[in-house]
């Protein structure tokens, strides 16, 4: 009914995310792996994180906490170590999906970068349409309110 279709509505992914957003897709149709966990040669960034409220790498201890119910999931689009099939370097935006499944609202605070950077919050299931009504901007290392039981989807837009 209407409800289903509300959620529907609100879950869908902002308009200018499109199937260019490589960065999204663990693998491809073709068999690439974009994501495999490991270090940037030269750096010290994953190409794909599971991050703690702190902002940290989430360690094997945290895995096991029975109170671990919000974390995030960084996808470092730029870190892709791939080629598409004409032999390019695949790059992409990178991405911050954070879940709370906790029943209050978690402080999340956003993953330090490299450089100055903020985020653009692209979905955050606690507003109607999905999207903030203040349509701010927060930065690396700032707090997130990440509302209970919700999704947020943030993309880091990099300082030149």
């Amino acid at each position: 009914g209407d409800a289903r279709l509300h959620r529907l509505e609100f879950t869908r992914l902002d308009p200018g995310l499109n199937d260019a957003d490589e960065a999204l897709l663990i693998s491809s149709p073709q068999g690439h792996e974009f994501f495999q966990g490991r270090r940037i040669k030269g750096a010290n960034i994953k190409d794909i994180v599971w991050v703690s409220p702190t902002g940290e790498e989430m360690t094997d201890e945290q895995w096991t906490h029975s109170y671990a119910r919000s974390l995030g999931l960084l996808l470092q689009g730029d870190a892709i170590e791939e080629q598409d099939s004409r032999g390019r370097p695949i790059s992409d935006e990178t991405f911050l999906l954070l879940l709370n499944a906790h029943y209050q609202t978690v402080n999340f605070t956003l993953p330090k970068q490299i450089r100055i950077a903020r985020w653009s919050v692209e979905l955050d299931t606690t507003f109607g349409n999905g999207k903030r009504d203040d349509s701010r901007f927060f930065h690396s290392g700032e707090i997130y309110p990440l509302k209970a039981r919700s999704t947020v989807l943030l993309r880091l837009l990099r300082s030149n």
